[in-house]
């Protein structure tokens, strides 16, 4: 439905981004400026196909900056590229669950614990998940994939 892109930056940073995107994109400067503040999100509606792309920029807590430190470097068409890591995914959108409760998100996270269950660092999931204030949410929907 989307494509979603963590990313670092300052206020200086801004009128480059919205100049970046302005062609093809309706982006809001405003938008990117409000970002830098919680949820420190913005995004971007491609014009021709009305594809939205999430941006998501970097909170000031300890585990934003784990999440962001933990990416995996892939290739992706040829190209260098990070992605992250799944259990990271199913945090950030149970953080999400908790600023706008979405049958989405949940269905995201499913899906995740489906296909990635070998690959997930359970321990790292349950103790993050503590530290975060999400681990009622996940509960059952880890209860449900056993």
């Amino acid at each position: 439905h989307d494509i979603d892109f963590v990313i670092e930056y300052s206020a200086s940073d801004v009128g480059r981004i919205v100049s970046a995107f302005h062609d093809q994109f309706f982006i809001q400067e405003f938008s990117v400026k409000a970002a830098l503040r919680p949820p420190f999100q913005f995004n971007a509606l491609d014009n021709r196909s009305a594809l939205k792309v999430d941006f998501f920029g970097i909170g000031d807590d300890r585990y934003d900056h784990m999440r962001f430190e933990r990416r995996l470097p892939i290739k992706l068409f040829g190209h260098s590229a990070v992605i992250a890591m799944p259990e990271d995914v199913i945090l950030y959108k149970l953080r999400w669950f908790q600023i706008t409760p979405s049958d989405r998100q949940l269905k995201d996270i499913i899906g995740i614990l489906t296909v990635s269950r070998d690959a997930i660092d359970f321990d790292y999931l349950h103790s993050w998940a503590d530290e975060i204030g999400v681990a009622e949410i996940l509960k059952p929907l880890l209860v449900e994939r056993k």
